[in-house]
């Protein structure tokens, strides 16, 4: 590319006697295109060709030119002397000194609209940890972005709480800052000059040498994100709803088209906005007996494209998935909606005592134990929560956590753990504890209110009821499978591409979903993700 620089520099050249060759030997040597140097030489040498004549193999400047040389340079003078009087006494702007950002006091889960956690959240995304949008606010996408940072770095006296105490703001405060503001351009003073009385005769012409201007390098555009092989990308040619999931069989079938029949279960990602906003974990092949399932002999699999292999169908809309905001918690949303194959089916509706029609078993068989929230879900008079080392952890497929207080008063407690946990009844239906081991829960009618609380009377549930109403398990442990397959899908419409925020959460999710699932079922089942 051609530049005032590569001009102004041939130009100089040639008034100074430099041959053509000579010029174009230098400027190729430095790194210059042949093209490009031979169309400056050309555009020199057609502007100004009066202003080089041929002496032998030499050229030297006219008379009339350097006449107008000494007049330009005696007006110059002058000006800039009555620049240098009027700016003599100016003193020069210090520079700007960059400040860095740095986190002197512990961040933690729940803190709402904190500038220190909006910078903590640009550190993260920084480091390919954090794929949220700068809220300040320090939700469950942060949390596990901080665990993702502590990770990356292996401190070795702290685990990967997702809380920023102070290892981790040692590591935090090396290397952040932030410009305040840009330093302002320095004028330079032009020292004072003298005008002559009288014009001296033109000097000899005294050639310097310049310094061969430098190529100005072409920008490289980088190339677009990539999905990881973990991904499969299906352009969906279906039927595209606004109030309804796409085809799942579809989906699925072409799925098949270019991957093995191997896997448990098939998860899609949608990357296409509509306004369908709920999530599902759908059965495909069953075979379960004592877990409450009402098709314990459902087998769909050659619906959806598999040999009889494929066990469940999970679908992720784009509002609780690749777009969700930062108040969801991607990962508990999978575990919820994978362990659906299993769970929740077993007891009545808690307002079955109310509305006998507001569930199966309540309008056929009542059992009794009103757990059920809607059929697939405990309910939130169930305390379902798992206490470890004193610490309440969130059961994934719903339910509370509930302590009886004085005078048959109860009340919920909080979650404060990081992340989700299943409770014995869970492992047990899904086939990952024996019977033996499974210890009951609690479950409450509550009557009122008050300000002691609500009142309640407290109800046990346990292996034994379950088996009294539903039968044993089968296959029981340890028969029943416990490791599984997994497989991602990226939807997307036709002409469509999955945007950059996108394709870093769908790799956020790869990355931390089988450690998710490992923790959830307490280190009783796996997941795989094969490439």
């Amino acid at each position: 590319m051609i530049s005032q620089e590569l001009l102004d520099y041939v130009n100089q050249q040639l008034i100074y006697g430099t041959s053509i060759e000579e010029i174009k030997r230098a400027l190729l040597d430095t790194g210059w295109q042949e093209n490009d140097v031979n169309d400056a030489i050309s555009q020199t040498t057609n502007l100004f060709p009066e202003t080089i004549k041929p002496v032998g193999t030499r050229r030297i400047l006219s008379k009339k030119l350097l006449i107008l040389i000494l007049i330009g340079v005696l007006i110059i003078g002058g000006g800039a002397l009555g620049y240098f009087n009027s700016n003599r006494n100016r003193q020069p702007t210090p520079p700007t000194t960059q400040a860095k950002f740095i986190f002197n006091r512990d961040l933690s889960f729940g803190m709402q609209n904190d500038n220190d956690v909006k910078e903590l959240q640009k550190k993260l995304a920084i480091e390919n940890c954090y794929p949220g949008t700068t809220s300040g606010n320090f939700d469950a996408l942060t949390r596990e972005a901080v665990k993702c940072f502590q990770q990356k770095y292996k401190f070795s006296s702290i685990p990967d709480s997702g809380f920023i105490g102070p290892y981790t703001r040692t590591v935090l405060n090396e290397g952040i800052s932030v410009v305040i503001n840009p330093p302002p351009v320095q004028k330079t003073l032009l020292p004072p000059t003298t005008t002559p009385a009288v014009i001296p005769p033109p000097p000899p012409a005294k050639k310097t040498t310049l310094p061969v201007p430098t190529p100005t390098p072409v920008p490289v555009t980088p190339p677009p994100q990539k999905l990881p092989e973990k991904i499969a990308n299906i352009v969906y040619d279906g039927q595209i709803y606004s109030q309804g999931p796409p085809d799942g069989y579809r989906i699925s079938r072409k799925f098949y088209e270019t991957h093995p029949d191997v896997y448990d279960f098939i998860i899609v990602y949608s990357a296409i906005p509509t306004n369908f906003n709920s999530a599902n974990g759908l059965t495909v092949k069953n075979g379960i007996r004592g877990n409450g399932s009402f098709f314990p002999d459902q087998d769909d699999t050659a619906k959806y494209g598999s040999n009889g292999k494929l066990l469940g169908y999970v679908f992720i809309p784009t509002s609780l998935g690749l777009d969700a905001g930062g108040e969801v918690d991607l990962l508990e949303i999978l575990a919820h909606e994978v362990s659906h194959h299993w769970l929740m089916f077993i007891g009545d509706s808690a307002t079955c005592k109310d509305n006998p029609n507001s569930s199966v078993k309540c309008s056929k068989t009542p059992t009794g134990f009103r757990v059920s929230r809607d059929g697939a879900h405990w309910s939130s008079n169930v305390d379902t929560l798992v206490r470890e080392n004193g610490v309440v952890f969130k059961n994934p497929i719903g339910g509370s956590a509930l302590q009886m207080n004085t005078d048959g008063y109860c009340s919920l407690v909080s979650a404060t753990g990081n992340g989700v946990r299943f409770n014995d009844l869970d492992l047990y239906l899904m086939g990952f504890l024996p019977a033996s081991e499974a210890k009951s829960i609690y479950w409450y009618d509550i009557t009122d209110a008050s300000d002691l609380g609500q009142k309640c009377t407290q109800n046990t549930i346990g292996v034994q009821d379950i088996i009294n109403i539903e039968g044993a398990r089968q296959p029981a442990y340890p028969s029943a499978q416990r490791d599984f397959k997994v497989a991602f899908i990226l939807l997307t419409a036709p002409g469509q591409s999955a945007t950059s925020q996108q394709i870093s959460r769908m790799n956020y999710i790869i990355n931390n979903f089988s450690e998710t699932w490992y923790q959830a079922t307490r280190k009783t089942s796996k997941i795989t993700i094969p490439q």
